[in-house]
C-alpha cells in the first residue's frame, strides 16, 4: 500500500458483501460512493495540494466525504462543530482550506469559500470517472488542530502512511474481524476517534453502528438494537456511565445497594476466589444492558481513575486503556485486552517504540516516541524541529515510566511538574489519581501555589456532595488519605468548588483558569467562606416556615439555598406561574402578579408570599382564565399586511410550489395552531396556508427579537414573547382565545438547527388545558431546505417544495395533563414530516 485510497480499495475488495454500517450499507457500494465524490472533486478541480474542510457531526456521509477527499491526494481537515462560529474562517485561513464539506446549520460560516453539501447528492457507479492520484505514504493526508492549552493551537499534519498503517496495527492488536460491530460514539474530527472508531475497524471488514448522540438513553438504545461488540470512549464518559449505574442502584432498596458496592468494589477477587457467580448474579442486569455481545471497552484521550477501571473490572468488562496525541495518529499504545493491568497504557502497536527520557531516581521521565504512528511535523510551526530529539524521538511533554514488564504508565504533564524547595519533584497528576479514589470527591485539581516564596502543594476539589458540611468532609477525608503518601507529596491547602472544574474540549484541566478563579475568590478556602455562599434558606417567621415548606415539597429538594434562583431550583418560567398558582391556593392568598418578574431569588420569594394578604379575589390561575378580559384584538386587519401576505403567497407558489393540506376543512375558530419550526418562514407560510377568511382571527406569539416589526406592519396581531413577561403573555393569550381568536405557537421556542424537530414546550397545553380549547398540529415540510439556520438568505430554487399540513386537532379532556397533550401533538407533526425535496434534513 502507498495511500489511503489503497487501503479502501483492498479493505473494500476483500470485504465487499460485508457490512460496513449498520444501517446495511456494504463496503462495495461505499466505494462505489467513495468514487463518485472523488470523482465529482477531480472534476472541480481539487487534487493533491489541495486542502478541504469537514464540518459535521460523526455520520456516514462524514466518513465517505473523508475517504473522498483522501482518494484524490488532497488532504483533509476535519473541523470541530462544537468550537465557535468565530474560529472556523481563522482555522480555515491557516491550514490553507478552499472549500469546505458541511450540513446546512454551519454553511452559513464561510464567506468567500466554496461550500459542498455533505449530504450524499452524486450518483455511484461510474468509476471510470475517478482517476487514481499517485501519491505516496509520506505524503500529507489529514490536518489536524491540536486542543492548545499551551499557546497557539497547532496543525499537526498526518500522512497517508500514518494512517493506514497506524489502522492496520489497531486492528492486528484487537483482534477485529467481520463478525465485531464497533459503536462509533468517539469524535471523527480527533484522531482517536478516526483510528479507534472508523479506519481501525475497518481494516479487517468490522462494521460501525455510528452514534451522533451522547446521551446516555440513545447509547443504551445502539446497544440494545445493535450487535456491538467494541466500544471506544473517553475516560469522561465511563466514568458517567459508571455514576449513573450507582446513582440508579441507590434509589433502590437499602440492602441491596450495599451488596451492589460490596461486589462493585470486590468483585474481581470473588471470581479469583471461585465466587465469581455472585458478581455474574449482581450484575446480570447491567451486563444485558450493553448487550450479550460487547467483549471490549476502550478508554483513551485522558487518564481513566483507578477505581473506575477496577469498576468495571467487577462488572466483568474487559476494559482496556490506550495512550497517544494527534501527533501519533491516536492511540499509539494500549494495554492487553489478555494481561490487562488497571492503569497502564500498555506497550507500543507495531511499528512503534517508547522511551524516557531525563529518568528521575524513581524511573520517571518524558515519554518520547518514534515510528509508522508519529507525524512528520506541524504545519507552519517555527519551533516544530524541538519536539523531535537528534534520533528522531518525538518529544510528547507527558511524563511516565515502565513497570518491569515494559508496560507504561502515564503520571503527569512536564510542564505541570511542581518542584519544592527540597529539590523533590511531585506530579499533580498522579496525586490527582489517588485522591480521586475517594467516593467523596468529584473531581481535582493539583498544582503548586507559591505562598510567601515557598512553593506549597495545592488542590481545588469539587465535592461529590455539595451541602454546608462538605469543607468539613473533605478535610477529613484528605487528612486520611495523606496517611497513605510521603510527607513531601501530601496536599497541604485546598479550596472547594461547587462548580465543576474548567476544561478544555479534550477534557485536560485548565490549570491557569483554575489560579485565576482561586486568586478572585471563586472557591471556598475555609468552613466560614463556604458557609456564606451555602447558607440555608430559614424561616423568621410562622408563615416563612410554611412556604420553604412548600417549597420543598414542590421542588422535591430537601433543603433550599438563600440566593438560589428559582431556575437552579429546577423551577422554569411557566413552573413558576404553576408554582404561584400552588402556593396561593395552599396557603390561601393573593400575590401581587406583577412581583413575580421583580423576583430573583428563593429568599425573595418567599419573604414577598409570606407578606401576601389573604385571597379574597381568586386564585392567579381564575385571574388569567376567567377575570376580566383587559386585552381587545385590533379592530381591524392591517391593509399593509394583507397585501403583503398575498403577494408572498404569490411568491411561495412560483418558486417552492407551496401546497397547502387539510386547512380548508379545520375549524380554527378559537383553536390554538402548533407548527413545527425550522425556518424564518414559518410563520407567514402557515399565514398563507391558512383559509382567507381565517387570517382576521389569527393572533401569533412571537419572539420580543422582532418586535421591531411592529413599525413596519402596524396593528400586526403579534403576542410578543420574551423570558421575563410569561404573565403578560398568558393573560395577552388567555383573552384573545377567550374572544374567539385563534393562536398559532410554535411549541419549540425556536427554529431548528438541523431540520429536525427539538423538544416540545408545555405552554399551548397548559393554556388550551386551562380553556378547553383544542390544539390543531401542523407540519411545515421543506422550508428549512429553502432557508435553514444561519443562512442570511432562502434559497430562491425551483427544484424545491414546501407545503403546510394540517392534522387532526388534539381535545384537552382526552389528556390527563399538560405534558401527556404535548407529546401527542408532537407524535402528530412527526407523522405528517416528510423529506419532500430528498435533501434528508427535515426527517
Amino acid at each position: 500500500m502507498d495511500s489511503l485510497y489503497d487501503f479502501y480499495a483492498h479493505t473494500c475488495s476483500r470485504h465487499g458483501a460485508d457490512r460496513l454500517f449498520s444501517t446495511g450499507m456494504t463496503y462495495s457500494e461505499t466505494l462505489e460512493l467513495v468514487h463518485a465524490r472523488a470523482s465529482f472533486l477531480q472534476k472541480k478541480g481539487y487534487g493533491r495540494g489541495k486542502v478541504i474542510a469537514v464540518l459535521s457531526h460523526n455520520s456516514i456521509e462524514m466518513c465517505i466525504t473523508f475517504m473522498a477527499i483522501t482518494s484524490t491526494g488532497a488532504k483533509v481537515l476535519p473541523l470541530d462543530p462544537n468550537l465557535g462560529s468565530s474560529n472556523f474562517a481563522g482555522m480555515m485561513k491557516k491550514a490553507g482550506a478552499e472549500a469546505v464539506y458541511t450540513t446546512p446549520e454551519y454553511s452559513g460560516y464561510f464567506r468567500g469559500l466554496k461550500v459542498f453539501p455533505l449530504e450524499l447528492n452524486e450518483k455511484p457507479g461510474n468509476k471510470t470517472s475517478f482517476r487514481k492520484t499517485a501519491v505516496k505514504p509520506d505524503d500529507i493526508a489529514a490536518l489536524f488542530f491540536t486542543s492548545g492549552t499551551t499557546g497557539e493551537p497547532k496543525i499537526v499534519q498526518l500522512s497517508h502512511g500514518n494512517i493506514f498503517r497506524t489502522a492496520l496495527a489497531s486492528a492486528e492488536f484487537f483482534r477485529t474481524g467481520t463478525d465485531d460491530m464497533i459503536l462509533c460514539l468517539l469524535p471523527l474530527f480527533h484522531a482517536y476517534g478516526l483510528i479507534a472508531a472508523f479506519l481501525g475497524p475497518m481494516a479487517h471488514g468490522s462494521s460501525l453502528c455510528i452514534q451522533p448522540s451522547l446521551k446516555g438513553p440513545d447509547i443504551m438504545k445502539s446497544l440494545e438494537e445493535n450487535p456491538v461488540t467494541i466500544f471506544p470512549a473517553v475516560p469522561l464518559l465511563w466514568e458517567l456511565i459508571m455514576d449513573g449505574i450507582i446513582a440508579r442502584v441507590k434509589t433502590g432498596p437499602k440492602m441491596k445497594y450495599r451488596i451492589f458496592m460490596f461486589c462493585l468494589k470486590r468483585g474481581y477477587m470473588l471470581r479469583k476466589t471461585g465466587l465469581g457467580f455472585v458478581p455474574r448474579a449482581v450484575f446480570a442486569p447491567v451486563r444485558r444492558a450493553f448487550g450479550s455481545r460487547i467483549r471490549l471497552l476502550i478508554s483513551g484521550g485522558a487518564p481513566l481513575k483507578t477505581s473506575c477501571a477496577h469498576y468495571y473490572r467487577s462488572l466483568g468488562f474487559t476494559l482496556v486503556e490506550g495512550y497517544g496525541l494527534s501527533e501519533t495518529t491516536g492511540p499509539i499504545l494500549i494495554s492487553s485486552d489478555r494481561k490487562n493491568i488497571a492503569g497502564s497504557v500498555g506497550v507500543p502497536v507495531k511499528g512503534n517504540e517508547v522511551k524516557i527520557a531525563d529518568a528521575d531516581k524513581n524511573g520517571t521521565g518524558e515519554i518520547l516516541l518514534r515510528g509508522n504512528a508519529v507525524m512528520p511535523g506541524y504545519k507552519s510551526f517555527k519551533a516544530g524541529k524541538d519536539v523531535f530529539d537528534s534520533e528522531g524521538f518525538f518529544r510528547t511533554g507527558d511524563l511516565g515510566r515502565f513497570d518491569k514488564k515494559g508496560n507504561l504508565f502515564i503520571t503527569g504533564r512536564l510542564k505541570n511538574v511542581i518542584v519544592l524547595s527540597s529539590g523533590k519533584n511531585v506530579y499533580p497528576e498522579e496525586l490527582e489519581n489517588y485522591y480521586n479514589q475517594s467516593d467523596l470527591i468529584a473531581d481535582i485539581a493539583v498544582f503548586g501555589l507559591n505562598k510567601n516564596g515557598v512553593e506549597n502543594v495545592f488542590a481545588v476539589i469539587v465535592p461529590a456532595e455539595i451541602n454546608q458540611n462538605s469543607y468539613r468532609k473533605i478535610l477529613n477525608e484528605i487528612k486520611r488519605l495523606n496517611h497513605g503518601l510521603p510527607s513531601y507529596k501530601i496536599i497541604s491547602g485546598f479550596a472547594v468548588s461547587h462548580d465543576p472544574l474548567p476544561r478544555n474540549s479534550t477534557r485536560k484541566l485548565l490549570y491557569d483558569v483554575i489560579k485565576e478563579c482561586l486568586g478572585r475568590g471563586i472557591y471556598a478556602e475555609d468552613e466560614g467562606a463556604e458557609a456564606v455562599s451555602l447558607a440555608e434558606l430559614t424561616s423568621g417567621s410562622p408563615a416563612e416556615a410554611m412556604v420553604i415548606e412548600l417549597l420543598k415539597k414542590k421542588t422535591v429538594r430537601k433543603k433550599l439555598f438563600r440566593g438560589e434562583t428559582p431556575a437552579q431550583a429546577g423551577i422554569d418560567s411557566l413552573g413558576l406561574v404553576d408554582l404561584w398558582a400552588h402556593l396561593e391556593e395552599k396557603l390561601e392568598v393573593t400575590i401581587d402578579i406583577n412581583g413575580l418578574k421583580s423576583i430573583h431569588t428563593l429568599d425573595e420569594l418567599v419573604t414577598c408570599i409570606a407578606s401576601a394578604e389573604p385571597s379574597g379575589h381568586g386564585s392567579i390561575e381564575d385571574r388569567i382564565f376567567q377575570g376580566k378580559i383587559t386585552v381587545k384584538p385590533y379592530p381591524l386587519f392591517s391593509p399593509l399586511l394583507w397585501v403583503t401576505l398575498e403577494f408572498m403567497s404569490l411568491l411561495f407558489r412560483f418558486f417552492w410550489k407551496l401546497d397547502t393540506v387539510g386547512m380548508e376543512g379545520t375549524d380554527l375558530k378559537g383553536t390554538i395552531i402548533s407548527p413545527n419550526h425550522t425556518s424564518y418562514l414559518d410563520i407567514v407560510l402557515v399565514a398563507c396556508a391558512l383559509p382567507r377568511r381565517f387570517r382576521k382571527k389569527i393572533y401569533v406569539q412571537g419572539t420580543a427579537d422582532f418586535s421591531f416589526l411592529r413599525f413596519v406592519f402596524p396593528l400586526i396581531p403579534v403576542i410578543w414573547v420574551d423570558e421575563h413577561n410569561t404573565i403578560d403573555v398568558l393573560k395577552k393569550s388567555s383573552d384573545m382565545l377567550r374572544q374567539g381568536k385563534s393562536l398559532i405557537i410554535f411549541p419549540e421556542g425556536g427554529r431548528s438547527a438541523d431540520g429536525r424537530m427539538m423538544d416540545f414546550r408545555t405552554g399551548a397545553a397548559y393554556l388550551a388545558k386551562q380553556l378547553g380549547r383544542t390544539i390543531t398540529p401542523v407540519a411545515i415540510n421543506g422550508a428549512f431546505d429553502v432557508w435553514p439556520k444561519n443562512k442570511k438568505f432562502p434559497r430562491f430554487d425551483r427544484s424545491l417544495r414546501v407545503d403546510v399540513t394540517a392534522g387532526e386537532a388534539v381535545v384537552p379532556g382526552e389528556y390527563k395533563d399538560q405534558e401527556s397533550m404535548t407529546a401527542e401533538v408532537k407524535k402528530r407533526i412527526r407523522a405528517m414530516k416528510k423529506d419532500i425535496n430528498g435533501t434528508g434534513w427535515t426527517s
